[in-house]
């Protein structure tokens, strides 16, 4: 009778979970499903995409040169003559800029890949908060489904005086507060899926579920605790092309102060004069050297900025790292009490429960008592389990080898 009654708890578990997730078919799907498909329709990624399409689009722009002067006059008094005239930069700022502007590509590479990285942190936390949602729904169900067999029973109970009516109430108040927390949980497994859906490019569809049971997550092979360089992370790379950059641009406002160049066309002689003697040509002379030193001294500025934030990443990721160990230190700790014995301590309370309130030898209340501490332990291995898989998530993610 006990194991039907078991398997009967189980049934009905599973049954109003399907019933609370509405009439639409469930999409299941794996993290890696999740994270391949987000990587073709969440917008941060799509437009990462266009960000390096848009500077590799600017890379000819380099080499522009200031419009062509084309001049009609009269050199003579009598006749009407064309001219040509074309100035530019000395060629060094030509390919300096060439080479800035291919390190603008690089920066929004890295800002793609940076990108990527947090898109993968974000959907095995919102993955790993729905795996624990929905078991934490399933787990509330079962206590739920107990104590309405037992409300029932006590109704019985109640009216031939077996018990008073504060035994009755102590159940009754017992089961609207695991009500109230399943509606939460409820919500909390939505919350979720909604949040998952809008990475898969999918808002507002409340379908998707884990395809897997909740269980813990692997160590990375690649993660090494004892090593803190976090090279491997693409924000670091990100800051050193962004400080690259501010260099380049530093070479090209000093080439800039080189003086240009200048050739032309133009007759102001006789008709019949050779054409060596039409052409014109010379220099540009950088005369307001004191707007060239202010950019070049404001761009200096820049490249000290752009280091500073690239050595403040790095010390903020160091920082980060150390927190996110400790954290998975404390919560493996945690973690492994409750399966080398709070999970064997949960199924023993419960069934030895069972057996001493059948065989009259504790009290209903006592029995709610021993009740409740068996399903607080399964929800908090619950919890540790979650906040254990989300400091491996940590982890990687900081490591960049998520």
């Amino acid at each position: 009778m006990m194991a039907w009654t078991k398997h009967k708890n189980v049934f009905i578990s599973v049954g109003f979970l399907f019933l609370s997730l509405g009439t639409k078919a469930q999409n299941f799907i794996t993290e890696q499903q999740a994270i391949e498909q987000a990587m073709v329709n969440y917008p941060l990624i799509t437009s990462s995409l266009k960000k390096i399409e848009q500077q590799k689009a600017l890379l000819p722009s380099a080499y522009n040169l200031s419009n062509t002067e084309i001049l009609i006059q009269a050199p003579t008094g009598d006749q009407m003559r064309a001219s040509i005239l074309q100035m530019i930069e000395f060629p060094t700022v030509y390919t300096s800029q060439h080479k800035a502007l291919k390190k603008l590509v690089n920066v929004a590479e890295s800002e793609k890949e940076t990108n990527v990285n947090l898109l993968k942190y974000s959907i095995k936390t919102t993955y790993n908060n729905l795996s624990y949602a929905v078991e934490r729904e399933n787990v509330l169900r079962r206590y739920d489904s107990i104590l309405s067999d037992l409300l029932d029973v006590n109704e019985v109970r109640y009216r031939v005086g077996q018990i008073a009516i504060l035994e009755k109430i102590n159940g009754e108040a017992k089961y609207k507060l695991i009500q109230n927390q399943l509606l939460q949980a409820r919500t909390e497994r939505k919350n979720n899926q909604f949040q998952l859906a809008l990475y898969l490019g999918k808002p507002g569809d409340s379908t998707y579920l884990p395809n897997g049971r909740f269980e813990k997550v692997a160590i990375p092979v690649t993660i090494n605790f004892a090593d803190t360089i976090m090279d491997k992370n693409p924000i670091i790379g990100l800051y050193r092309n962004q400080v690259d950059y501010s260099k380049m641009t530093l070479r090209v406002e000093r080439n800039r102060m080189i003086p240009g160049l200048m050739g032309g066309y133009f007759n102001q002689a006789a008709p019949n004069t050779p054409s060596k003697y039409r052409l014109n040509y010379g220099i540009t002379l950088p005369i307001a050297l004191w707007s060239y030193r202010a950019r070049i001294k404001s761009t200096k500025k820049g490249v000290e900025v752009a280091q500073s934030q690239s050595e403040l990443i790095s010390n903020k990721l160091y920082s980060d790292f150390v927190q996110a160990l400790s954290q998975y230190k404390q919560y493996s700790q945690s973690l492994s009490y409750f399966e080398t014995i709070g999970k064997t301590q949960s199924k023993q309370i419960i069934e030895s429960a069972q057996k001493s309130f059948k065989s009259g030898a504790i009290s209903y209340y006592i029995y709610l008592q021993n009740l409740d501490q068996a399903f607080q332990i399964d929800l908090s291995y619950l919890e540790a389990l979650k906040n254990y898989n989300q400091a491996i998530v940590n982890l990687s993610y900081i490591k960049g080898d998520i």
